[in-house]
């Protein structure tokens, strides 16, 4: 059985592990907010082995890629409502809000992690680290090194 990626999110974080998902072999689907429909440009932008996908269909896959705005988390937990059997890996920023930068959103005690776990009910969960400058894992593996592996930096 072949093991499926998907992404929750569909901007520039999301389509660059996708690509390296796509070019290791692994099936990738992506989906947004908007739906199916508008995810050409995406789709194609990460190459062969990608597929626009419902949210539905992105959410059972083996591994889900969650790479939407922080403060999108808990719509993005109520669409499924429960989590339970799926590996989520987290690559949110607790901002506020980031365009224009808004500073940090608090959600003490928590940390964000927790607080995203808690959004995700029964997700095993992955907490990614994000560089805002998300091209820099954008970028293919150097001549020579293995393929589906990132270049050392």
């Amino acid at each position: 059985m072949e093991s499926k990626t998907s992404t929750i999110g569909a901007g520039a974080p999301a389509q660059a592990v996708a690509a390296h998902a796509a070019r290791a072999g692994h099936p990738v689907l992506v989906s947004n907010s908007r739906g199916p429909s508008t995810l050409g440009d995406a789709v194609a932008a990460i190459g062969p082995g990608a597929s626009a996908a419902t949210f539905e269909e992105a959410a059972a896959a083996d591994l889900v890629l969650l790479a939407v705005p922080f403060g999108a988390v808990p719509a993005v937990g109520r669409r499924l409502g429960d989590w339970t059997g799926r590996v989520v890996v987290d690559t949110t920023n607790q901002f506020a809000r980031s365009d224009p930068y808004r500073g940090f959103a608090d959600v003490s005690p928590l940390t964000g992690s927790e607080w995203v776990a808690q959004q995700l009910p029964g997700a095993t969960l992955i907490k990614a680290q994000r560089r805002v400058r998300h091209l820099y894992g954008s970028r293919s593996p150097a001549p020579g090194r293995q393929p589906g592996r990132l270049p050392r930096q």
